[in-house]
């Protein structure tokens, strides 16, 4: 890019930046295995459920990686039009699944009542907690998931940025900050305390028991499974639910595909597109250690060190990248 140009200059194409852009496509394939291999068991438990049948869920969630990779392969065909139309359906179904638990679950007076409350706390505390350290390392809470979250969005931020740029032409740097922030950033919280609190409000009032059933089973995804399943009509939900995970996985990985074949180029002209081959081979590529993965039936620990370690050199070109930003900026004056 321009900016990055402007601070490395000589040395984009040599070695320095060839080591960047390698740095950048282990962190892009790094962020979709650990996605895709944390999603995967879920939907594996919701397929089993809907169809009443017990199979291998390493055979299921393989099936499910390789449909998603077809979506998104089939999406990304049509470029950035058939990416639109796949976001929009997205959009739609994952606003759906939040007012119909809202609504129809039965404990609508407890979420807003209780969201509230929890959107206070996260404001007045929301220094202390993400930087939260544990020094004493009693809970190991920091190193597990303080870290790791910190790292998987690092790991994530050699390409979203870059795609969200793209198809914001025309628009100025406040607009998609803001647009950014307020879109992506509210829809999460959101999600968080409908979802969150839905489950909250059904174990305080003793109508279930989800805290003891994890302690037994040790299996989150089925306790996630049991909590759906208290919804009204919860088969029906079962199925838009796992249409909306596709949905959403397949969105976010056609959009990886083609940032990801951008930088298999050395160069590319304005509104170039990459070549359709360069694309098939990345959405190929985006699948296989998701799979992999799968086979070496790794732990959800193994899956966070994953991120960690791509994050680490990725933290160092993010510093280069926000140099790089602010210089491009004031060359163009």
């Amino acid at each position: 890019s321009e900016s990055c140009r402007a601070v490395l200059g000589k040395y984009i194409d040599k070695m320095p930046g060839k080591i960047i852009d390698l740095l950048a496509v282990f962190a892009i394939i790094a962020g979709t295995a650990t996605t895709l291999s944390i999603a995967t068991p879920l939907m594996s438990e919701i397929i089993c459920s809907i169809f009443n049948v017990q199979l291998n869920n390493s055979i299921i969630s393989i099936i499910i990686l390789l449909i998603t990779c077809a979506v998104y392969t089939y999406s990304l065909y049509y470029g950035i039009d058939g990416i639109s139309k796949l976001s929009k359906v997205c959009i739609y179904l994952f606003f759906f699944v939040l007012i119909y638990v809202l609504f129809c679950g039965g404990q609508t007076k407890f979420i807003i009542v209780n969201g509230f409350k929890d959107f206070e706390r996260m404001i007045q505390s929301f220094v202390r907690i993400t930087y939260f350290k544990d020094s004493v390392n009693h809970l190991n809470f920091s190193k597990t998931w303080t870290m790791y979250y910190w790292a998987y969005w690092i790991s994530w931020c050699v390409v979203v940025p870059f795609f969200i740029g793209n198809i914001s032409r025309g628009r100025t740097i406040k607009q998609v900050i803001l647009g950014g922030y307020l879109f992506g950033t509210l829809s999460t919280i959101i999600s968080f305390i409908i979802l969150e609190n839905y489950s909250i409000s059904l174990q305080m009032s003793n109508s279930f028991d989800f805290v003891s059933l994890y302690h037994t089973t040790g299996d989150i995804y089925s306790v996630i499974l049991e909590i759906i399943k208290t919804l009204p009509h919860s088969k029906i939900f079962l199925i838009v639910m796992l249409i909306t995970m596709i949905a959403f996985y397949a969105t976010s990985f056609d959009t990886i595909a083609y940032s990801a074949s951008c930088y298999s180029y050395k160069e590319l002209k304005e509104n170039e597109t990459p070549d359709n081959v360069i694309q098939l081979i990345w959405c190929i590529l985006l699948i296989l250690l998701p799979i992999g993965l799968i086979f070496s039936k790794s732990s959800l620990t193994n899956l966070q060190s994953v991120s960690i370690i791509a994050s680490f050199p990725i933290s160092i070109i993010i510093l280069i990248i926000i140099i790089s930003f602010f210089k491009d900026l004031k060359s163009k004056k």
